[in-house]
């Protein structure tokens, strides 16, 4: 009869663990102060031996949240942990998070608002220093997690062309669609990136939910690792660029700020694609900020707004830019020209309904 009392479980977190004890009580901690609403966390030890499986033994679940422990005879790995954890889950929302994480207040519920706001994302990341929001000198994580709830409304999105693996949450028709992590990636490195394709082809977006932050102590467990590590990341990265091929840097030279609003789907897409997409705008007046509000739609992460002085300018761009384009994108025939003189590869701005097909695997090759 107690059990039928408690509240559902809405999302299940699976958490590989191997050693760093101190960290998995921090996260422990914080998690049970910040979170509200109704969890369980599934871990999965990879044979600790520093104390971490008897503090994990020993958890209570309360009233409001679950402690699911297994305790594996040997290290299997981040990833083949994580789809062990899978088998078990049955919530609506899946997270996969790292035992180095401190939570905020709110994080969670955060998180379930801006799925419920956008019926169309299937992957979200929290706010976090890993992606680059960090407190100010002496300022406490959470004075700075509750600026953010009050900067950003309930719910705010930014998409994303990619999910970080450090704490995601995953709705379940995006799970039960496409599973867990490849095998092809483990035992880590770039499973989250192949999560972030797999989940843009089951025709999924994904982002940040703006208000929800959790703080990460990055790098805490690849200590552990040794020399291994970097050939683990050399064997996974080319596994990676094999399936997916590589990241393009696409440059878009844009007429007006009246072309620009009729283009940034497009240009979106191709972002989406896992591009990054620069828009050089002539007559760029407006903000990035406006830009996405007049367009109604929420910001995009990976596409970047540019003054276009003259058609020059791209050309000198082209020429000295140390990270050079893979892609220049213009309706001007006289510089693709130009362009394509000095080896640029190049292509022309076609009807907006039509540049979705255009085709880069070329350039995309490892």
């Amino acid at each position: 009869m107690e059990e039928e009392l408690k509240p559902k479980i809405l999302c299940d977190l699976i958490v590989p663990t191997f050693n760093k004890l101190d960290f998995t009580q921090k996260f422990v901690k914080s998690f049970l102060a910040h979170t509200t609403t109704p969890a369980r966390v599934i871990f999965i030890d990879n044979g600790s031996g520093d104390g971490t499986r008897e503090y994990l033994s020993s958890l209570q679940s309360t009233d409001t949240h679950q402690f699911t422990v297994v305790l594996n005879g040997q290290n299997k790995g981040f990833i083949l942990a994580v789809n062990q954890g899978l088998q078990m889950s049955d919530a609506p929302y899946v997270g996969f998070a790292n035992n180095d994480l401190i939570f905020t207040h709110g994080w969670l519920e955060e998180i379930i608002l801006t799925f419920k706001e956008y019926p169309d994302v299937g992957l979200l990341n929290p706010n976090s220093n890993t992606l680059n929001a960090r407190p100010d000198k002496g300022e406490t994580v959470d004075a700075f997690a509750e600026s953010l709830h009050k900067l950003h409304a309930k719910g705010s999105l930014v998409e994303m062309p990619f999910c970080i693996g450090f704490c995601m949450v995953a709705r379940r028709a995006l799970v039960d669609k496409i599973g867990g992590f490849s095998r092809d990636f483990a035992p880590m490195f770039f499973e989250d990136s192949d999560y972030s394709r797999r989940t843009r082809q089951a025709g999924f977006k994904m982002g940040l939910s703006r208000r929800s932050y959790v703080w990460h102590h990055e790098h805490a467990s690849l200590g552990q690792l040794g020399k291994e590590k970097e050939a683990m990341f050399a064997k996974s990265r080319s596994t990676y660029l094999n399936k997916w091929g590589r990241t393009l840097r696409i440059a878009w030279t844009v007429g007006s700020i009246e072309e620009l609003m009729k283009v940034l789907d497009k240009a979106i897409d191709l972002g989406r694609d896992g591009n990054y997409v620069w828009l050089w705008v002539k007559g760029l007046n407006k903000s990035r900020e406006d830009i996405f509000k007049e367009a109604k739609i929420p910001e995009f992460a990976d596409v970047k707004f540019l003054p276009l002085e003259s058609n020059f300018s791209i050309l000198w761009k082209a020429l000295t830019k140390k990270k050079k384009y893979d892609l220049i994108i213009s309706a001007n025939k006289g510089l693709c020209g130009w362009l394509q003189l000095i080896g640029q590869p190049t292509a022309p701005a076609l009807d907006p309904e039509r540049i979705r097909a255009l085709k880069f695997t070329d350039l995309q090759k490892p």
